[in-house]
């Protein structure tokens, strides 16, 4: 018979219950459909660096001997060492095409892991292509590669396609995604790669469970002052997934609260007024001999019911359906040897909380109501309201009927209103934050492409280049580009140091995004970087090319904001008189013809290139602020409609009274939408910093390469407004035409 009852009011509450359930699916969906997304890609990135014996800590230095090799063997903390020589190679077919070779001495770490043809090993000769350049150029197993290095032309048979774990992501110089067409990577065997020059290994990579450690130990046992150490947390394709990963952590973790709480409270609101509404069916049961804890699970099971089912679905459609949106995009940056949703072990737990925290207020709720005498439930409810201690100030004296009835019950149902607020709140806030990450990231591309970086082509060249003549064509100016390692008081990081002869195409701003000049003595150094050390205009700070022996120190004159890169950034004469000779390794300048000249490397048009691969990444971006308006659009539809016709419910009685006075139907509905709008502009106003608050939140998980500037424009600030008061207004309307059939016998009929 109850089961019979719960059903009948299942359909009779259906909008409310409705709610509940769309809030408490979305929660869940949204967090367990983020995590798994994040998680899945953490999961087979970890496999790939398990698999594949990622290396602990790179040692970049000018020649490593067999002795190094021996000698750091015998320290306790190594596990494995191996050398290797790192070299750039460009394709004999078409020189737009760069490869970075890997030309191994063993295969012990970081070994490439195989994705067809034969496995890679450093006794077999031939060459193992990046598996996704090899497929964007058309290259299969078994076919002859030509390569042109340092002036020399190396044929070798394809043996295989292989995934390198250090190069998951690539960084193309320039691009932020990776151009696969041009630029990849291949493995050689030192043993087998040519007779005609001898190659130094570079590189040393160290298995090792103290990695923080291993700077002094190795520094102290070489005796060698020019060495260069990079962990793995600080590997560019490494750190680069890491920071991606942790935004999206972020976003699963902070979004779902909000559905979350309002779910609680409406379930609070709804279990409340549906028992009040059966007050005399309850006294009925008791008077039938109906036990009170049966009575109270008979409630409760109402909400329970309906929060399990929308968070059993949520827990089962959200690793299903949000993957399948981002990894596309995903797909583009970070090459993994497979991608899917992996739900992450505490999603369960998420699921039974969110049940827990609705079960405890739905329970709480029907125990407090419940436990009256089947006497007392058989008589009216009597609603008594709290007396303000204050006497109406004389502004609400003077406001119209319309404003003092709404003032009155705004302040008779005070938890009603503030739902109504938590939810436009939520709903202003996430647009907020969906339209400001969008003007965030126009913004920094724009102050990019069109303030910072004016020119119209990039030119990366070698030391055989006339840089007279190409700076002739293109009316432009040179740069030198390196790796520089950056030292103050015990702290090292690694970043890059761009040496420019003017500002005439690559403009200075600093944090206040005023323009400024290129320091004609000391250096200027990123914001970010400036940051993390704890240092300000006026400090110096010690910095070497990375390959070099000497520190430089020099004075920090400006202090810059640069949203790509960060490092240091200096004026050719400054660099000239702290003791370095100025090697310029590209031109930037106006579009022309230069490819007869010779020493060219590679060329950039800003429009088609970098610019390109920039929009494509915001394009990308675009699959979480659609999921968030479809949140923020959901959210606030519902709870606008959940509360207005809760509203409605509750006041019936007072609105046909009103019409018996002589109201008309549009009087009354002013009342309804007055109260409306009063409560929507407030939750916008909250969602104002609430939005804020979000997007910082996001933000700050930004990597250490990147320094994105929260810009909201004035017009998102309007636009969301807008949207949100519209959203409002047409949940207010379908809810105000029920004035038209209040039943006015029923209405006004007193409870016998």
């Amino acid at each position: 018979m109850l089961i019979r009852k719960m059903l009948r009011d299942l359909r009779a509450n259906m909008s409310q219950f409705l709610a509940i359930f769309l809030m408490i699916f979305l929660g869940v969906f949204i967090y367990t459909g983020v995590n798994s997304e994040w998680n899945g890609m953490r999961v087979h990135a970890q496999k790939l660096y398990r698999e594949t014996e990622l290396a602990d800590v790179w040692v970049y230095g000018t020649g490593f001997t067999k002795q190094d090799i021996k000698q750091i063997k015998e320290l306790n903390e190594v596990t494995e060492v191996t050398r290797r020589a790192v070299i750039e190679a460009t394709s004999t077919i078409n020189k737009k095409q760069k490869l970075t070779l890997y030309l191994d001495e063993s295969n012990t770490l970081s070994q490439p892991k195989r994705m067809q043809g034969e496995s890679y090993s450093p006794d077999k000769d031939g060459i193992w292509l990046d598996q996704v350049f090899a497929k964007e150029n058309h290259i299969r197993v078994g076919d002859s590669y030509s390569l042109q290095v340092n002036g020399f032309k190396i044929t070798k048979p394809v043996k295989g396609l292989i995934l390198h774990p250090e190069l998951v992501y690539q960084n193309t110089a320039g691009n932020i995604i990776p151009d696969h067409k041009n630029n990849g990577y291949a493995c050689i065997s030192m043993n087998h790669f040519t007779d005609q020059y001898t190659i130094p290994y570079t590189q040393l990579l160290i298995k090792t469970k103290v990695p923080q450690k291993m700077e002094k130990l190795i520094s102290d046992k070489l005796q060698k002052n020019n060495l260069v150490f990079m962990e793995r947390k600080d590997l560019p394709s490494y750190s680069m997934l890491e920071d991606e990963i942790t935004q999206h952590q972020a976003f699963g973790e902070v979004f779902p609260i909000v559905f979350l709480l309002i779910a609680v409270l409406t379930t609070l609101t709804t279990v409340s007024k549906m028992i009040m509404n059966q007050r005399l069916l309850i006294g009925i049961l008791k008077a039938l001999g109906f036990k009170n804890r049966k009575i109270i699970f008979h409630y409760f099971s109402h909400a329970m019911v309906i929060v399990i089912l929308g968070a059993i679905l949520g827990y089962l459609i959200g690793p299903l359906v949000v993957p399948t949106f981002i990894y596309p995009m995903m797909s583009a940056i970070y090459i993994l040897p497979q991608l899917h949703a992996v739900p992450l072990d505490n999603s369960l737990y998420m699921v039974i909380g969110s049940i827990s925290i609705c079960f405890m207020t739905a329970f709480i709720v029907c125990y407090r109501h419940l436990k009256e005498k089947p006497a007392d439930a058989f008589r009216s409810a009597n609603i008594s309201y709290k007396q303000s201690h204050h006497k109406p100030n004389s502004l609400i004296k003077r406001a119209n009927f319309c404003a003092q009835w709404n003032i009155r019950d705004i302040l008779r149902n005070k938890l009603r209103s503030l739902i109504a607020i938590i939810g436009v709140t939520g709903c202003m806030g996430l647009l907020i934050c969906a339209f400001g990450m969008q003007d965030s990231m126009n913004h920094m591309i724009n102050m990019m492409f069109h303030e910072l970086q004016t020119y119209d082509m990039r030119v990366q060249i070698d030391e055989t280049a006339d840089l007279k003549v190409l700076k002739s064509k293109m009316n432009g100016n040179a740069i030198q580009e390196s790796a520089v390692e950056m030292k103050f008081n015990s702290v090292k990081k690694t970043g890059s140091l761009t040496v420019q002869e003017s500002t005439k195409y690559l403009k200075l701003q600093n944090q206040d995004l005023h323009t400024v000049s290129l320091p004609n003595n000391g250096i200027a150094l990123s914001y970010k970087l400036a940051e993390s050390f704890g240092l300000k205009a006026g400090d110096s700070i010690s910095w070497r090319i990375i390959g070099s022996t000497a520190w430089t120190k020099s004075k920090i004159n400006a202090i810059l904001h640069t949203p790509s890169s960060q490092g240091i950034t200096m004026s050719a004469n400054s660099f000239i008189q702290s003791g370095h000779s100025f090697l310029p390794t590209s031109v930037v300048g106006k579009a022309a013809d230069i490819k007869t000249l010779s020493g060219i490397k590679n060329i950039q048009y800003l429009k088609t290139d970098i610019e390109s691969s920039m929009d494509q990444m915001l394009d990308g971006m675009m699959v979480m602020i659609a999921i968030l308006i479809m949140g923020a659009v959901v959210l606030g539809i519902v709870v606008l409609y959940n509360i207005g016709s809760f509203s409605y419910l509750e006041k019936v009685r007072d609105l046909a009274t009103l019409k018996v006075l002589g109201f008309h139907d549009h009087q009354v509905k002013k009342l309804l939408r007055q109260q409306n709008l009063w409560l929507t502009i407030c939750g916008i106003l909250l969602g104002l910093p609430f939005g804020y608050a979000l997007i910082y939140t996001v933000i700050s998980t930004v990597g250490d390469s990147l320094d994105v500037l929260i810009v909201i424009q004035p017009s998102t600030y309007i636009g969301c407004s807008l949207a949100t008061l519209l959203v409002s207004a047409l949940v207010m309307r379908i809810v105000s035409r029920k004035v038209k059939r209040i039943n006015m016998v029923s209405a006004l009929k007193i409870m016998e």
